[in-house]
């Protein structure tokens, strides 16, 4: 499918994880908004399964961003109050 910039109908969050830091010889890690760009979100699928005995719902998500080269393996994408990995 070719995408149009007009395709891109939704702000998402790209954060960034961030190590500070904590005086007593450890760190601190969390997350920190990096930027915000437009995006086309769509559900691909979803599903339904059992672990540690409760049922667990799980869905795939299409997220179309304009290319970059800045983003890195363990940044997620933040779009209506869900964070989303990045494969």
């Amino acid at each position: 499918m070719a995408w149009s910039i007009g395709m891109l109908d939704q702000r998402v969050t790209i954060r960034r994880k961030t190590s500070t830091k904590d005086g007593a010889g450890g760190s601190v890690t969390a997350w920190s908004d990096y930027t915000t760009v437009w995006a086309h979100v769509r559900p691909l699928r979803g599903r339904e399964r059992d672990q540690a005995m409760r049922t667990e719902g799980v869905a795939d998500y299409l997220v179309v961003i304009r290319n970059r080269d800045d983003l890195l393996d363990d940044d997620v994408i933040h779009w209506r109050g869900r964070d989303f990995n990045i494969r």
